[in-house]
């Protein structure tokens, strides 16, 4: 998809510069860019919701039990 964006001239040229060490176009150096920046900042995973509670739930491959957990078992309410 074509697009246009507006660069200062300081930008345009690190753009470039940095787009021509790595061999790739322009556009190609900032769809990657992009891209990476996405995948960085996408949501969680959606929430799994349990069937009796309706309340989320984790996946964890760690046994909890009170001795553990001691603290967040008691009533601090």
């Amino acid at each position: 998809m074509h697009t246009t964006i507006d660069l200062s001239p300081a930008a345009h040229e690190r753009i470039k510069a940095s787009a021509a060490a790595r061999g790739v176009s322009m556009s190609q150096f900032l769809s990657d860019g992009v891209q990476a920046h996405i995948d960085q900042i996408a949501p969680p995973e959606p929430l799994h919701l349990d069937p009796l509670t309706g309340l989320p739930t984790i996946e964890n491959n760690q046994s909890i039990n009170a001795r553990k957990t001691p603290d967040s078992l008691t009533d601090n309410g």
